[in-house]
């Protein structure tokens, strides 16, 4: 019967080297040894202890290839992540840059005193009664102002679009 912590205590040192030389990570060199020495238990019925040194570097090197190309897929996930996340935000900035040209544009195209009421009311947030006051006209009349600056806005929007 194989001896599996004699085993550990003899092949541990060299074993790491050889993992280590592939994955250059110390971690994960530790958890293949580990895993190495998993399947030894497992497997140990069927193991001839007069080839256990080429069992336990083949075991090795075959986890340690496993965990090479896990990497590999799991950087490549990493990286389309980070385009597809990227491009998104880029997308979503230029958009909103589009949409405010746009609405520029279309309030640039508004006569004046119905450009000032609309600032006054989006912009500074004043009610219909004090932008009323600024341009000496009704609440009715702010309030008409207002919503055919913004159909007017949302025309010109639709025709660019």
């Amino acid at each position: 019967m194989i001896d599996i912590e004699q085993l550990f205590k003899r092949y541990y040192r060299q074993l790491y080297v050889y993992a280590f030389q592939i994955l250059q990570d110390e971690e994960k060199s530790k958890d293949m040894i580990a895993d190495t020495f998993e399947y030894l238990c497992n497997h140990r019925e069927q193991t001839d202890e007069q080839t256990i040194n080429s069992l336990l570097y083949l075991t090795l090197r075959s986890r340690c290839l496993d965990q090479l190309r896990h990497d590999k897929v799991h950087q490549g996930y990493a990286e389309y992540y980070k385009k597809v996340t990227s491009l998104d935000a880029e997308s979503h900035y230029e958009e909103y840059e589009e949409r405010h040209r746009l609405v520029n544009d279309a309030l640039g195209k508004l006569p004046e005193r119905t450009r000032g009421m609309v600032e006054a009311f989006f912009v500074q947030r004043k009610k219909y009664k004090e932008i009323g006051q600024l341009f000496n006209i009704t609440d009715q009349g702010v309030r008409k102002h207002i919503r055919k600056a913004v159909q007017m806005v949302r025309e010109e929007i639709s025709k660019k679009i």
